[in-house]
Parts: C-alpha cells; sequence; structure tokens
C-alpha cells in the first residue's frame, strides 16, 4: 500500500467481516444492524451506509430460507397443485427446503 499511496493512487486495507463488525468507524457510525434470523438466532450485519431524509434504511428481514417462497411463487405464476406436485416430483424445486438442511449437517 506504502507503493501505491507514494505514486497517488488511493487505497486502504479491505477487512474481513469480523473486522468490520468490530472496527471503531463502523460502530460509531451505527451501521451494525442486529436482527433475528429464524434458523441461526440473532445476528449481525452492516446495514445501508448512505442515509436518505437523514435516515438509514431499516434492517428489513433475514434472508429467505432455501425454498421458503418457492409454491407462494408458483402460484402467483398460476401453477396449481398437480402441476406444482410435479415439479417436485421431477426435482425441479423444493418445497419444504429438506435437500439444504441435509446438506448444511
Amino acid at each position: 500500500m506504502e507503493k501505491l499511496t507514494g505514486e497517488g493512487i488511493p487505497c486502504t486495507q479491505i477487512n474481513t467481516f469480523k473486522e468490520v463488525l468490530t472496527h471503531p468507524h463502523t460502530l460509531a457510525s451505527g451501521l451494525i444492524l442486529d436482527y433475528e434470523s429464524p434458523n441461526y438466532g440473532k445476528l449481525q450485519s452492516i446495514g445501508q451506509p448512505v442515509k436518505f431524509n437523514g435516515q438509514r434504511a431499516d434492517a428489513g428481514s433475514a434472508a429467505p430460507r432455501h425454498a421458503q417462497h418457492t409454491e407462494e411463487i408458483l402460484r402467483e405464476l398460476g401453477m396449481d397443485d398437480d402441476a406444482i406436485t410435479a415439479l417436485e416430483k421431477a426435482g425441479a424445486i423444493s418445497r419444504t427446503g429438506k435437500d439444504s438442511e441435509q446438506r448444511q449437517s
């Protein structure tokens, strides 16, 4: 980095996620978001650094679980029970996320 800085090239260290979560600037600026995951309990993440009208965007919710919205989306696309079951039997979709849970264990 000294070489780059010496040549007038802006640069900085790249922090790990753990380093970002404990960095004094991140802590002081309120970028750390605490939220609850239905699968993993309490988690932390980095919030939106940009403020709109003096406010940061809310954390929203945790990322969806594998297959959490599959059936809902297929129904919105007009599929009925038989069509969804056929996709599931063909291995094209999972409605339960069991495949994902087995891979994680």
